[in-house]
């Protein structure tokens, strides 16, 4: 309980309360949602009159005084930064020590202002977010001044922004360790590196990809029809010893898994995409683009070939699907809650499971991760918001040709193949399919059959020919 007992010492003489850190978090929101005039609505939440500089001072150093011993209250693990644990955690850890032994007074005072606090705040933050709620998307700064607001994020210390103009680092972004990788990207024209999204369980999945297009990727490769700088399979940390020794042996038998040092689960996407782009960071900064895709996706390489051949160099873009319902679900699998997002639709963004990222959008993009508040759904996240911060265009397909498709038939057809640079499937049968669907169409042995619009009538498609992709 020393932890604990030092904790008291230092807040007692301060004197701080729960109600002035509410007033320091109330002056931060005044400023987030300044011109709706909601704190005049209801006279409860007039909370300050204009604070002298002085003033201010002291209440931001008091609060940062707070979070950094409430901090040592908990049993931090390594990379305790990465995650940003909101003062709620660790009033929980402080409150399972008091449990565990007795507690002076004094210290038993102190836990109860922070309780006070944490009440104060839930209070005030449910009534923010009711008047929030259902508002337009305010932009990324304003979602970046709520979120720092609300989960009590602090400057990471020691940590140096990568863009300064983006603002203060909240997420460390670019100290992740790699206990398994692969080496650095080859240096080349037209180059690409593809990283494949997977899951430390889905060895079959994987297994299925070697099996399938990556084969195509390395005949393209070997026809000098593109430089391929670097493909990998990324995932997080598995808890199960067998799958780590499972994954391990994988590794060294096919060399192609990059495992980052990060929980590995559905709603933490976003810190794993982080990890990504610092490897690409440090490992591929000279690569024309990157291909993310998801391990459930088939690649038709002989269309990514004529993409990379019409977008090179890129012009600071990035290109996917663009998602057609920006509005927050409140229930099932994509879930948000109305405290994390209380406005009525997220921005323009792009469907997951395949995007192309030029290697010049990388760094702006880890830029973007470094400064602003993570959020569950990693699609939203970098290429709704972090683009956003980073000032990067997205550009979206359209016409009968796309970067990804989804919901396509069971064995996609001569058309689809010819159409699509990347598409979902659902099985490991619709994968064999799709694979069995572009070996016969590059070999002549299925047609698409296209109206043509000069003649009037229908046009049998050459596979050789070169595949334009429309965007906007």
């Amino acid at each position: 309980m020393a932890i604990v007992r030092w904790l008291a010492s230092k807040l007692a003489n301060k004197a701080i309360s729960g109600l002035l850190l509410l007033a320091a978090t109330a002056v931060y929101l005044i400023f987030l949602i300044n011109g709706t005039n909601v704190f005049y609505e209801q006279g409860q939440f007039q909370l300050l009159e204009t604070e002298n500089e002085a003033s201010v001072k002291t209440i931001t150093r008091a609060k940062q005084i707070t979070e950094a011993n409430l901090i040592e209250c908990r049993n931090e693990k390594e990379h305790f930064q990465q995650t940003n644990t909101t003062l709620r955690k660790k009033l929980e850890e402080c409150e399972r020590q008091h449990d565990a032994a007795g507690l002076s007074v004094e210290e038993t005072n102190m836990l109860k202002h922070v309780r006070e606090y944490m009440h104060s705040q839930r209070a005030f933050f449910e009534y923010v977010t009711a008047v929030l709620r259902d508002t337009p998307y305010p932009g990324i700064e304003n979602y970046t001044r709520y979120s720092v607001a609300r989960l009590g994020l602090m400057p990471i210390d020691g940590v140096q922004p990568l863009v300064p103009e983006f603002g203060v680092v909240v997420n460390d972004v670019t100290s992740f360790r790699y206990p398994i990788s692969i080496p650095p990207c080859q240096e080349g024209n037209r180059s690409v590196f593809i990283a494949i999204i997977s899951a430390p369980g889905n060895f079959n999945k994987r297994e299925m990809i070697r099996q399938t297009w990556l084969n195509h990727l390395e005949d393209v490769h070997e026809e000098r029809l593109l430089r391929v700088a670097g493909y990998g399979f990324v995932i997080g940390l598995t808890e199960n010893n067998e799958t780590q020794k499972a994954i391990e042996e994988e590794s060294h038998l096919n060399g192609d898994i990059i495992q980052i040092e990060m929980s590995d689960f559905y709603r933490n996407l976003s810190l794993k995409v982080a990890g990504l782009l610092n490897w690409l960071n440090g490992n591929c900064f000279k690569v024309d683009f990157v291909l993310k895709v998801d391990d459930d996706v088939y690649v038709n390489v002989r269309n990514l070939v004529h993409f990379l051949e019409a977008h090179h160099p890129s012009n600071h873009s990035i290109f996917g699907l663009g998602a057609g319902n920006l509005f927050p679900a409140r229930w099932g699998q994509w879930n948000i809650t109305v405290e994390e997002w209380p406005w009525s639709q997220y921005p323009p963004y792009f469907f997951g499971p395949a995007v192309l990222i030029p290697g010049n959008t990388v760094l702006p993009l880890l830029a973007a991760c470094q400064t602003t508040p993570m959020m569950p759904f990693d699609d939203v996240y970098l290429t709704g918001m972090c683009t956003e911060k980073a000032g990067i265009t997205v550009l979206k397909s359209f016409n009968s040709t796309s970067v990804l498709a989804m919901g396509l038939p069971g064995i996609p057809t001569a058309c689809h193949v010819h159409h699509y640079i990347a598409w979902t499937t659902v099985s490991g049968n619709h994968m064999n399919n799709s694979h069995a669907s572009t070996n016969d169409f590059y070999r002549n042995e299925t047609q698409c059959i296209l109206p043509d619009e000069s003649s009037g009538t229908n046009r049998t498609v050459d596979p050789t020919e070169f595949v334009h992709f429309s965007f906007y």
